[in-house]
């Protein structure tokens, strides 16, 4: 399937700073109606929006361009970084949706790793007729 809407490069200034200001408030994802689409609650607003991802990105606020609900479930819901160019097309082709719904654009998240860790190994030890297993210390990794 072809583009809707040409493919975008960058962000234009208009979007990027939609996209900090995304990055900066808080939403609510109210309830997910499909695959593709969200409703989204801003904080301290009674107001929800419906949000479609898909082949045309749309959202029920009546912005035009990209708006900070579909920046919302681009960035938080969907966890897309936002330096991907997919986070600012108005119109995405099946192949970024089908990896949108895979995770394929997930921001990867590692857990914190320690500098040092302790290890043990256990020795055995007979006494008697009984098996003992006593831990040792190894030391810093």
């Amino acid at each position: 399937m072809s583009r809707l809407v040409p493919y975008r490069s960058k962000a234009s200034e208009e979007v990027a700073a939609r996209i900090e200001q995304t990055l900066a408030s808080t939403m609510y994802l109210v309830q997910t109606t499909g695959p593709t689409s969200y409703v989204i609650q801003e904080q301290n607003s009674e107001k929800k929006h419906r949000v479609l991802i898909g082949s045309m990105q749309t959202c029920s606020c009546g912005t035009a361009d990209i708006c900070t609900h579909i920046l919302f479930v681009m960035l938080k819901v969907l966890r897309v970084p936002a330096t991907t160019p997919v986070v600012w097309q108005k119109s995405l082709i099946d192949s970024e949706i089908e990896t949108l719904l895979r995770g394929g654009y997930r921001e990867r998240t590692r857990p914190a790793t320690k500098p040092y860790e302790r290890r043990a190994r256990c020795a055995l030890i007979v006494f008697g007729s009984k098996l003992h297993c006593i831990q040792q210390c190894v030391g810093y990794v």
